[in-house]
Order: structure tokens, then C-alpha cells, then sequence
């Protein structure tokens, strides 16, 4: 498809460009000590993020682009049914879909099924930006009803869900990256968009902590239902989960059947 073909074109070398100055970010400003090299997990991550991105390019996002283009020819959805347009309609449509991002967030956390899968990008024992695609395929394909449905109750065209979704990726390489921004410069940022020090309590292996900071582009969603927790001990997070051994990386084998094991 066209549209898809053109979001190539801008998402994936800005990703790139971003992972690349991430990288140098995390080795002179680190926010969090590693835990192991580097050379440990790339490969892991790596894999999954090959996996994930096949499972959206072929799958995920032609679906919201369908949902996009029959929620255009029905009248169905936000922007719709407000007649919003221009400016006005890109910024609420932009926060429609955010905000049902911050929901199926939740879900992935909260329904088992999806917690299964989603414990794969838990498992990574240190965050930086390589954690931001580490996803298991499954859960992209599980997620696609949700990710439809966002669409269509947004109301937005295919070109904005399309852009919504390079900002998702471009968003969660900057959260997740392990770069030290200074806590002034990352307390005032936090108040609009997630920040890497408020994403790396969402991945304490304390369930209190896992279980807050869910907002991925923008955070007042956090501090509207609150789940919204404070960022003063970031740098000495515990990174992981709970049911695994700490500070120990899986294999590439068992990071993938991780859904499938008790």
C-alpha cells in the first residue's frame, strides 16, 4: 500500500537516526548503570524487534489503515461525529488515539492472555532505546482488535493513524532510552510527554511501581487516573521481573517461549 510505503520512508530512518544518537547518549549520560554488556542483549532485542516489525508492516498496519479508511466512509468516530477539522482536528484526533494507547497500556498489563506477551519486553534485565522494539510478534497480532478499535472511536484518517504510530515508535525509543537528561530537564518534560525516568520505574520488578507510569507519548493521562508515580529514585531502579532470575539475561530461545511457560 502507498501510505504505508511513504511512512516507511520518514519512520524508520528517524528511528534509526534516533537509536543511533541514543546509543552514544547512553554510553557518556547514563541514567541507570548497566547491568551487562551491552553485546548480551542487542542480539535478543534485535530479534524480536525483526519479528515485531514484520508483524506490523504486514499485518497491524494494514488493518488500521483499512479500519482508518472505512471509519472515513461511515462518519464513525470522534473526529466525526465533531466535524473537527484543520489543525484543531489533527491535535484532538492525535489525542484520541494516545489515550486509547494509554488503555490497551493498561490491558497489556492487566488480561493475562496479553500479560503473557508482554512480559517479553519486561524480561530485559537493562532499558535503553533497544528495549523500545523488543516486542513479541504475538502480542502485536493479539493486540490488533484493540489497535482497530482505536482507530475507528478515533475517527481519524489513515494518514494520522499512520503518523501516530512513527510518533509511538519515536516516543517509546526516547522513554526508554537509558540517557541521564538531568532531573530538572526530565521533572519538566514529565509534566507533558513520558520521559526516561518516569518510563524506568514502569519497569521496576516492584509490582507497585510496574504498575504505574503507562502513558507512552503523552503522561497526563497518568495524573488523570492516577497512576502517575514519582521519579526520585529512577537511577536506581531494579530493572526485570519478579518471577525471574534477577539480573540474569534469557537466552534467545527462552525470551521467546516465555508466553508459553508457566
Amino acid at each position: 500500500m502507498r501510505r504505508l510505503t511513504v511512512t516507511d520512508l520518514v519512520g524508520a530512518p528517524l528511528a534509526i537516526a534516533w537509536g543511533a544518537v541514543a546509543s552514544v547518549l547512553e554510553a557518556r549520560r547514563p541514567l541507570r548503570p548497566r547491568v551487562v554488556e551491552r553485546r548480551d542483549r542487542y542480539p535478543i532485542n534485535a530479534s524480536f524487534a525483526l519479528g515485531a516489525a514484520l508483524a506490523i508492516r504486514l499485518v497491524l498496519a494494514p488493518a488500521m489503515v483499512a479500519t482508518a479508511c472505512a471509519a472515513e466512509r461511515r462518519g464513525f468516530g470522534v473526529l466525526r461525529w465533531t466535524r473537527l477539522r484543520g489543525p484543531a482536528g489533527l491535535l484532538v484526533g492525535f489525542l484520541v488515539l494516545d489515550y486509547a494507547m494509554y488503555w490497551l497500556h493498561r490491558a497489556d498489563h492487566h488480561w493475562p492472555l496479553l500479560w503473557r506477551f508482554h512480559r517479553a519486553h519486561h524480561a530485559d534485565i537493562d532499558v535503553d532505546a533497544t528495549t523500545a522494539v523488543r516486542f513479541h510478534p504475538g502480542e502485536v497480532l493479539l493486540t490488533i482488535p484493540g489497535r482497530c478499535l482505536q482507530v475507528a472511536l478515533a475517527g481519524v484518517g489513515p494518514r494520522l493513524a499512520l503518523a501516530y504510530e512513527v510518533a509511538l515508535l519515536l516516543a517509546a525509543l526516547f522513554h526508554h532510552s537509558n540517557i541521564d537528561l538531568g532531573d530538572g530537564v526530565d521533572t519538566r518534560l514529565s509534566k507533558i510527554v513520558t520521559t526516561p525516568r518516569t518510563h524506568g520505574i514502569h519497569h521496576s520488578i516492584e509490582p507497585a511501581e510496574l504498575d504505574s507510569n503507562f502513558g507512552l507519548v503523552f503522561s497526563l493521562w497518568d495524573r488523570l487516573h492516577g497512576t502517575v508515580r514519582a521519579n526520585t529514585h529512577a537511577e536506581a531502579v531494579v530493572v526485570g521481573l519478579a518471577d525471574l532470575p534477577p539480573r540474569n539475561v534469557l537466552s534467545a530461545v527462552r525470551s521467546w517461549l516465555l508466553p508459553f511457560s508457566a
